[in-house]
């Protein structure tokens, strides 16, 4: 089964992919705010990460801070709980991060984390991982320049050493991975 990761806009649930509030904007819309922040409903939740407007949720809801200095058009795409990624021949479900920040030849994959559990890098690892993997599966990667982000609300406090994990990304994808709560588009 193909999978377009751009234009998915059901939820696994059925759900249109829609937040009830105004600051909060819907699966793909378009975006040029020079600033803006990317939040995630609590574990076990079947609603999908979102973007967010409003600066009074910088220090609470924001879990990484978009700066966008020029007002580049990007869009942001909720991947878990919106896209269907199983593994085969078992049909079990596969780890997904929270969501893809696009534009034309560029995909941001971002996990957003907000606990300073153990384990957080390791699990955003291998959730960006499943999904890069696939995403190029599905999608020719050559066409993409791609980044991935682990943002954690803690951040800077980081309760484990990171360089390993940074290690077997790169081995495993190719890319760089970054463990930060601002993703600065150039």
């Amino acid at each position: 089964m193909c999978v377009d990761f751009f234009s998915t806009t059901v939820c696994e649930s059925g759900a249109t992919c829609v937040l009830p509030t105004v600051h909060r904007r819907l699966c793909n819309e378009e975006i040029r705010d020079e600033l803006f922040g990317l939040g995630d409903h609590p574990s076990g939740s079947e609603l999908p990460a979102f973007i967010d407007t409003n600066f009074a949720n910088a220090g609470t809801e924001w879990i990484a801070t978009v700066n966008n200095p020029n007002g580049r058009t990007l869009k942001f795409k909720p991947i878990d709980n919106c896209v269907p990624l199983f593994r085969q021949p078992a049909n079990e479900e596969q780890k997904r991060c929270d969501g893809m920040l696009h534009y034309p030849n560029k995909v941001i994959f971002v996990e957003l984390k907000t606990g300073t559990n153990k384990g957080f890098i390791k699990s955003g690892r291998e959730q960006l991982t499943e999904t890069i993997l696939a995403f190029r599966q599905h999608h020719t990667a050559d066409n993409y320049d791609e980044e991935a982000y682990i943002s954690n609300i803690q951040e800077p406090f980081f309760p484990q050493s990171i360089s390993d994990h940074m290690q077997q990304f790169l081995d495993e994808t190719g890319l760089l991975l970054e463990v930060n709560r601002v993703i600065n588009i150039t």
